[in-house]
């Protein structure tokens, strides 16, 4: 019986051996790309079920490799290979029915082999099956507990996105409870790992001191790790604390050069801000030709502080001949982006007849722009284009509403214009206690005819107005100090 026995397991072996040997000598054809042979080895294998076999088959006619391109053969093979447990086939099929590549797009047969995969132990499988339950716009319901259930067990194996997507499911709370503590955690693990997302959010983190004291030196470590494998954003970061000396001793010449690296992968933002060291010659030898360039760069990736910056270099012709033209054609980009200096710059354009046709339309859409996005400058040039009636019909009470808001924010040019019209009754009720206070705020800012021209209206004023007025100024500077 024994002997019997012994017999039968000896031909076993020696027969899983042959199927071995057939196996890796289409493996070795496949490595020579001699795909014939491959298909002649694999194929009687496959056909007797062995499941490494159907897979291969399927990745030839998947790839059209010695037979012609059939997804559907090619999807054949995988799900027989699949139905007897071989992981990649599953994970295989899933990801085609998922991407409707060869297939009609289908999540839930996606779904369905993930899931077997999956629950056969396979962290890829896993990571899969949880984004599928996870992301919006597809045919599955999202499902997050069972999202954080898949997640949580691809983390379990050391896979980092996984354990990146946990952390942040932990701390929104998304299909588990919400804890700080856990989303920190597997943060962490993920990061040490390496991976850049978990690096560049422990980074934001401990930057911010989002649910840990802020510490800047763990930031900028953090920062400096995903900064190192490349992620733009990171290196952004890791300049500005270097020469802001956030966690670090300030240091204009690692700011430039982490600024230099996020600009040589287009982060507009740093190319800009390497320009200005350049220009400044700070942590850089000062060069004009080398800060134009960042300038352009950034200009041309949309970035409007730098259309602004590059407008100004050409109508002042800094280091370059003057082109108005040029200048024109950059701070109307950076204008139409939002930009309120391109936009204050356009209105005075317009206005002047300065590099352009005068246009009092023109000027006062830019200032309107501008000013209403709360900026003074614009809102007192506005407010001058109605107190006089250019580009519009003359209107005092448009133009003290635009010369208020702008006195409002310590314009003092503004504030005058207002005590004026207080004093004269032009465009509001007239009203001495007021055109006194705005006269004396003025005064405050710096302006010494302000103060003569409170002092004056004082003679026609009596003491319990100008105690008024007096008592009006320390409300504003309390409430603007505050």
């Amino acid at each position: 019986m024994l002997r019997d026995t012994f017999s039968v397991l000896l031909m076993c072996l020696l027969a899983a051996a042959s199927v071995w040997a057939d196996y890796q000598a289409g493996v070795d054809a496949y490595e020579r790309k001699d795909y014939k042979t491959a298909l002649e080895k694999w194929k009687p294998l496959a056909e007797e079920g062995e499941p490494s076999a159907q897979f291969q088959l399927g990745e030839l006619y998947l790839k059209g490799e010695g037979v012609p391109q059939d997804y559907a053969v090619a999807i054949e093979w995988y799900r027989k290979a699949a139905e007897r447990g071989f992981a990649l086939a599953g994970l295989r099929l899933g990801v085609l029915y998922a991407e409707g590549e060869g297939v009609s797009r289908n999540h839930k047969e996606a779904v369905k082999w993930f899931r077997k995969t999956a629950e056969g132990g396979h962290f890829i499988a896993q990571f899969l099956l949880a984004s599928m339950y996870s992301t919006k716009g597809s045919d599955i319901a999202p499902d997050y507990e069972e999202a954080a259930k898949w997640y949580r067990k691809a983390a379990e194996q050391g896979h980092a996105e996984s354990q990146f997507r946990l952390a942040g499911m932990y701390s929104r709370g998304e299909g588990i409870i919400q804890n700080d503590k856990e989303a920190l955690r597997w943060y962490r693990t993920a990061a040490q790992q390496g991976n850049i997302n978990a690096q560049f959010h422990l980074g934001t983190v401990y930057a911010r001191g989002d649910a840990v004291v802020q510490d800047y030196s763990t930031a900028i470590h953090w920062y400096r790790r995903a900064a190192e494998q490349g992620d733009t954003e990171a290196q952004f970061r890791v300049g500005g604390m270097y020469g802001r000396g956030e966690g670090v001793f300030r240091d204009y010449k690692a700011a430039a050069h982490w600024y230099r690296r996020a600009a040589e992968g287009d982060h507009a933002k740093a190319q800009f801000l390497l320009a200005g060291m350049y220009e400044r010659g700070e942590g850089v030898v000062q060069d004009d030709k080398a800060a134009r360039k960042w300038h352009r760069r950034a200009a041309e990736g949309g970035y409007a502080q730098a259309q602004l910056r590059l407008g100004s270099i050409y109508y002042l012709g800094e280091g370059v001949p003057q082109d108005n033209e040029e200048a024109l054609k950059w701070f109307l980009k950076a204008a139409e982006a939002g930009n309120i200096g391109a936009q204050n710059n356009l209105g005075t354009m317009y206005l002047m007849g300065d590099s352009v046709p005068q246009d009092y339309a023109e000027a006062i859409k830019w200032f309107r722009k501008a000013a209403e996005q709360g900026d003074s400058i614009a809102q007192f040039n506005l407010g001058g284009m109605y107190e006089h009636g250019k580009g519009v019909p003359q209107d005092y009470g448009e133009a003290f509403r635009w010369f208020q808001k702008a006195a409002e924010q310590n314009h003092i040019i503004a504030q005058l214009q207002l005590a004026v019209m207080y004093e004269q009754g032009r465009g509001v009720v007239q009203n001495y206690v007021l055109a006194h206070m705005w006269y004396n705020l003025a005064g405050l800012l710096g302006m010494e005819a302000a103060h003569e021209e409170r002092d004056r209206i004082t003679e026609d004023m009596n003491p319990d107005q100008i105690a008024e007025a007096q008592r009006l100024v320390r409300e504003w500077k309390s409430t603007t100090e505050d």
